[in-house]
């Protein structure tokens, strides 16, 4: 028999997993008017905002290394992302916004401001705050018990 905890766990992930599918899913949809997608909408504005390494980028979005050396490959190829040497270490590369990126990137994020704009007059600033900061202590206490079980091992 299923606990009650459990089951409610069972109904938060749920949730979750289902918002983030549904996520995903128009950002894929609404990015393919540019001619992107949702990971790549994710790499070019962790370029922007200063991470410049794959293995970077990796890290703060919870892709492989593998899959973003794809995606900025590919990208590169496009002409939306540049790679150059890194100055202090010359078999690290580092990643930019070309021109044509920006302009990719500008138009993605304008379209971003619009859609937020429709979602927040059905869920206030309020709500979208307090359920970050539930999400934020869920993913706390996982990662935690997580490190638990590793330690275990």
């Amino acid at each position: 028999m299923v606990t009650s905890d459990a089951e409610s766990i069972r109904r938060f992930t749920r949730s979750v997993f289902s918002a983030q599918s549904a996520l995903l899913k128009h950002g894929d949809t609404a990015n393919a008017r540019f001619g992107q997608s949702s990971a790549r909408w994710r790499v070019l504005l962790q370029v922007s905002i200063g991470n410049t390494t794959v293995a970077e980028i990796a890290r703060i979005t919870g892709y492989s290394r593998q899959a973003v050396q794809r995606l900025t490959s590919l990208l590169v190829d496009e002409g939306i992302l540049a790679s150059t040497p890194d100055n202090l270490d010359g078999r690290k590369l580092r990643l930019s916004l070309t021109p044509l990126g920006k302009r990719t990137l500008n138009s993605m994020e304008r379209y971003f401001d619009t859609w937020s704009a429709r979602l927040v007059k059905e869920l206030s600033p309020d709500k979208l705050a307090a359920l970050a900061s539930a999400l934020d202590l869920i993913t706390a206490a996982v990662l935690s018990d997580l490190n638990k079980f590793e330690m275990e091992k």
